[in-house]
């Protein structure tokens, strides 16, 4: 898509999570690249963005220049015409998918058919899951560090907050913006 507007590609994000869902962390950080370069964000089809009208529409009116490929003149009144018509209909597929599965789920139930819940095999081992988050938790920290250290000394807390969050430097928990307590805590951990 990328070449069909004559540019290069900047930066990818690969979303896994449904357009359903408006708690996207790659999607976030895609419009953050965007806000913050003035990057153009391409997407392949439009129910991949959203399948929230009103999100979808919160997103296009937010000054960031989106470029759907399945829909590629979404400009002027009659293009944002459009595209609140097409962004209407993925809600309106992404709510009766539910209501399929819903049903399909219930008469699945009626029939007597076991769902969810452990079905036998390995049991699963909650402390090897505890020890590879706290691994992971290790390594983002010790990442931070360096990058931390790489800032310089006399830095405040609240400055080299401002600063990851400037940087969109990921906190321990997946989000972009820094506080000073959490500073303090990363740096008194070790």
């Amino acid at each position: 898509m990328a070449a069909e507007l004559g540019d290069s590609l900047d930066k990818e994000h690969k979303e896994v999570q449904s357009g359903k869902s408006r708690n996207r962390p790659e999607l976030e950080k895609a419009l953050h690249h965007c806000r913050v370069t003035g990057s153009v964000l391409l997407v392949p089809k439009i129910d991949r963005l959203a399948r929230d009208s009103a999100y979808l529409m919160s997103i296009y009116d937010s000054g960031i220049t989106v470029y759907f490929g399945d829909m590629p003149d979404a400009s002027g009144s009659s293009g944002r015409f459009m595209l609140q018509i097409m962004a209407s209909v993925a809600e309106y597929e992404g709510r009766r998918i539910s209501e399929r599965t819903k049903e399909a789920l219930a008469a699945a139930k009626r029939r007597g058919v076991k769902l969810g819940g452990y079905r036998g095999g390995p049991p699963p081992d909650y402390k090897a899951g505890h020890q590879a988050a706290r691994q992971r938790s290790k390594v983002h920290a010790s990442n931070i560090k360096k990058t931390v250290s790489d800032m310089g000394e006399g830095l405040s807390y609240r400055d080299i907050a401002r600063r990851l969050t400037k940087m969109g430097a990921l906190t321990s928990r997946g989000h972009t913006t820094w506080s000073h307590v959490q500073v303090a805590r990363l740096l008194a951990n070790d």
